[in-house]
């Protein structure tokens, strides 16, 4: 598997209801089609698999990332606990993720989870928005 950090296409944006998952995320600030709001993502096309931070958590829960993860054909959402540091002036960082809650159809999780793992590394620090050079990734799950 090779997971890489785009924008999505608009065509991936229909065929994947992209814009629907986002909207059910953001009920208040739906994006409508022909807005010029870019989606990215975090893709592997050989497999069908992507991972998508929809929300982020606020206040005492500004740690807590809401996210949507496609695998195996199955949509899971994810909640994933973020930790660690950067520094910009030196391009280097670390980030420990940890595993707060995965919904989703039955099914082989340690699989699931181990794809997850592999998009979280190429998520990086913030996927296609902005990468750290020297920065680590590492899950607690």
């Amino acid at each position: 598997m090779s997971f890489v950090n785009e924008y999505i296409a608009d065509e991936d944006v229909e065929k994947h209801s992209i814009r629907d998952i986002w909207n059910n995320y953001h009920p208040f600030n739906k994006v409508n089609e022909g807005s010029n709001f870019r989606f990215a993502w975090t893709v592997d096309k050989e497999i069908d698999s992507f991972f998508i931070p929809v929300r982020t958590g606020r206040e005492e829960f500004s740690n807590r990332i809401d996210c949507v993860f496609k695998f195996g054909g199955e949509l899971y959402s994810v909640k994933l606990a973020k930790s660690g540091t950067v520094n910009f002036k030196s391009d280097s960082g670390h980030v420990v993720w940890e595993l707060v809650m995965l919904v989703g159809p039955e099914g082989d999780k340690l699989e699931v989870l181990s794809a997850l793992k592999q998009a979280l590394e190429a998520y990086g620090y913030r996927g296609i928005h902005r990468q750290v050079k020297n920065y680590s990734v590492s899950c607690k799950f």
